[in-house]
């Protein structure tokens, strides 16, 4: 009974029309039946390139409300931000997932995001996709998060080669990175990590269940031996 009380109360906050039509739009008619994506009001999509999921081959894995768009999470963001969604490239859902208000994600026509089961963002994540991005799966971010694998202008030295072209992004699975945020391009984060407020992280981060944080205007291995619990979805 609970269970059905929470589903109606996540459809009065939804937009039903852009549920539909999104989700007829992009999805096998078998799949789409089942409202996989749930679009909240304030939310813009654009999709002229290809959004997926690998689960529509398999009709039984897709359920109501497994994708959210634009989801108010946090009483921090001001509920009339909006949230935007631009996929030119290739975006890839591997399972359940929810995406905050005042989120912008934006996939370049060669860029290629993957974001991984039981992913969560509190609000406003920033991604800027050109290259490929990479999230693993049981991921958590807070608000004000950046992912940028492209500098989008280029720097050309004098023999004319550009310097400072487009680099991967990975990030492993059950990563929690904290609030302001910016992950910049070739960076790989390990699995079990979790990243403290307040970064802009250049360099990979390698020791897993561990915690990453600023020390001196670097960031750096705080404490290991540790872990964290999702509470989105571990609930």
């Amino acid at each position: 009974m609970n269970n059905l009380f929470f589903k109606i109360k996540l459809l009065k906050r939804i937009s039903i029309l852009k549920s539909l039509y999104w989700s007829f739009k992009l999805f096998p008619w078998k799949s789409a039946i089942r409202i996989p994506l749930f679009v909240y009001p304030n939310t813009v999509i654009k999709v002229s390139g290809n959004f997926t999921l690998p689960t529509t081959t398999h009709d039984a894995d897709i359920h109501t409300g497994m994708i959210r768009i634009g989801q108010p999470l946090t009483w921090l963001i001001d509920k009339k931000c909006s949230t935007y969604l631009d996929v030119a490239g290739n975006l890839t859902f591997k399972g359940n997932t929810i995406i905050g208000h005042g989120s912008r994600i934006l996939v370049g026509r060669s860029g290629k995001l993957t974001i991984g089961e039981h992913f969560s963002v509190s609000g406003c994540l920033r991604i800027c996709c050109e290259h490929n991005i990479a999230i693993g799966c049981n991921c958590m971010f807070s608000w004000d998060v950046s992912l940028l694998d492209t500098d989008y202008h280029p720097i050309v030295n004098q023999d004319g080669v550009v310097t400072n072209r487009p680099r991967p992004i990975s990030i492993g699975n059950h990563v929690w990175i904290g609030c302001n945020n910016t992950i910049l391009k070739g960076v790989s984060i390990a699995d079990d990590i979790v990243v403290s407020s307040g970064n802009t992280i250049k360099t990979s981060l390698r020791k897993s269940n561990s915690i990453y944080g600023k020390k001196s205007d670097n960031i750096t291995l705080l404490k290991e031996s540790v872990t964290w619990s999702n509470q989105i979805f571990d609930r």
